[in-house]
């Protein structure tokens, strides 16, 4: 089975209207990715060159020898089933090869053909797809981060066959009218960062770890306030607004935080500190709570700005220990007294896992949802009324009710005895620590989910077993089939002999 998609009828290069039309197209279609089709199509990678592999891709794609090949990943073609295969990704093509079962499947898709290319992330896998004005096409079965790398380099191979260069937006200089407009509300709503993302740091400024996973801008936000005061109101050892009243107030519980100290062993990082907490946890799976550990880096700009980085490990949850969430919020003097806030997110893989896509959407939700709520926290402890007393709402005990004069005890009526009453006395004592020490429900669902997978996986793998099994029959059914019709046709040639066919 082959599929070639035939390029387009003319061969002039596409005008600009119809380049930047596609070039939106494939933008708005990666909503998932807060940077920008533009960086992605500044990668850069270097042909693979390997003579005795590109002879063997041309020579099952009829393709001339000059053809350039690039780094091939494994993956499968969605259709009724999964076809594995590989992709090989060319300088003015896509090439894709699986051979299941004996049955070939070879797809080429010219990148002027391309319309559309987008991620695309479900429960159990992630991949993308790749659509053209006929046809759409989705890759799966990627391993590790494979299906970034295999994306952004479709991207930027696309672009440069087309000749799409990237545009980047410059810098806006914020004037003293723009400055002074937003600084007169700071209850404003907050503005989502556009696609093309800027490098606002030097890179000079190294990372809390190693990882080369790029930061997603998540958000900016102007407060009418110098950087010197913000750094004070909520980034002290004593703010008006800090760290562990937030995260007390989002229900946290055993909060420890460790004064501001300068970084151990290295010089000119600023300060650090480390914090942990137990907080809730709002999911259908997994445990209630969790236990938070922080570790805080804050340093001085050169351009009168600020930059603090957090490190966060959630130790509780399923796959805890896979991943670490670090974000980045770089205050950006605007004026005096004025600064904007830029607030940047990644999540660092230590292991490879197929829920990387979820994990990283859900990171993404929950640290716009936790900033939204953090804003509006700040502005109100700033305002002259305060942030209200919490927890709110707290009813004062109720006094003890007065007896009913009908139930007074009538005064000719015998009175308990002694021991009775103290035992009726000690009841009433215990009762409520014996409802106290009602144990707690406990939630089964972490010791039921893996046994879930495991009975889905035996579910699939026995239904494979039983679709191979029914191949196999109906090719021994055909093969005797194929015996008699040959022991038949020889009878009917030479009917003088002694073979017959088979009843």
């Amino acid at each position: 089975m082959v599929h070639v998609l035939s390029p387009r009828s003319t061969t002039a290069p596409p005008s600009p209207a119809s380049s930047q039309y596609e070039r939106s197209s494939i933008n708005e279609s990666t909503g998932s990715k807060s940077h920008s089709s533009s960086e992605e199509s500044l990668v850069d990678v270097a042909p693979v060159v390997d003579e005795v592999r590109d002879d063997i891709i041309c020579a099952i794609f009829g393709l001339p020898p000059t053809m350039v090949f690039y780094p091939d990943y494994s993956c499968a073609l969605v259709a009724t089933i999964a076809f594995q295969g590989r992709m090989y990704p060319a300088s003015d093509r896509v090439c894709f090869y699986s051979n299941l079962f004996g049955k070939e499947t070879k797809l080429l898709i010219p990148y002027d053909t391309i319309t559309e290319i987008a991620k695309t992330s479900t429960m159990f896998s992630h991949a993308f797809r790749i659509k053209t004005a006929t046809k759409e096409y989705t890759f799966t079965s990627f391993w590790g981060n494979n299906r970034d790398l295999c994306f952004d380099l479709v991207t930027s191979l696309r672009n440069k066959a087309l000749g799409i260069t990237p545009v980047m937006s410059p810098k806006s200089e914020a004037t003293p009218e723009a400055s002074a407009a937003p600084a007169t509300t700071s209850s404003s709503v907050p503005t989502e960062t556009p696609v093309e993302s800027e490098a606002p740091l030097p890179a000079a400024i190294p990372m809390m770890s190693s990882d080369p996973t790029p930061m997603y801008d998540v958000m900016k936000y102007v407060f009418p306030i110098s950087v010197e005061m913000f750094v004070d109101n909520f980034f002290t050892d004593e703010p008006l607004f800090g760290l562990v009243e937030f995260n007390r107030r989002k229900g946290a519980t055993e909060i420890k935080c460790d004064p501001w100290s300068p970084h151990p062993g290295v010089a000119g990082l600023g300060l650090t500190r480390t914090a942990s907490f137990v907080l809730p946890v709002d999911a259908p799976i997994g445990p209630k709570s969790t236990r938070v550990n922080l570790v805080q880096e804050r340093r001085p700009l050169e351009n009168g700005g600020y930059l603090f980085d957090t490190s966060t490990r959630l130790a509780d949850i399923p796959y805890g220990d896979y991943f670490a969430v670090e974000d980045r919020w770089i205050l950006h003097k605007l004026s005096d007294t004025s600064l904007e806030l830029c607030v940047q997110l990644r999540v660092v893989f230590s292991k490879s896992t197929m829920w990387r896509g979820t994990i990283e959407s859900r990171a993404k939700s929950e640290c716009k949802v936790k900033l939204l709520e953090w804003i509006e926290m700040a502005n109100t402890a700033m305002s002259p009324e305060g942030l209200p007393p919490y927890p709110q709402g707290t009813r004062p005990p109720s006094p003890r009710r007065a007896i009913s004069p009908r139930k007074v005890p009538s005064p000719r009526k015998k009175a308990p005895p002694p021991l009775e009453r103290k035992a009726a006395v000690k009841t009433a004592e215990h009762k409520p620590d014996a409802v106290a020490r009602r144990p707690a429900k406990r939630n089964i669902m972490p010791i039921l989910f893996p046994w879930l997978v495991v009975i889905f996986l035996a579910i699939y793998v026995y239904r494979v077993h039983s679709l191979l099994s029914t191949m196999e029959e109906s090719l021994q059914a055909q093969q005797v089939l194929l015996h008699r019709l040959t022991d038949a046709v020889r009878f009917v040639k030479h009917p003088d002999t002694r073979t017959h066919p088979t009843s």
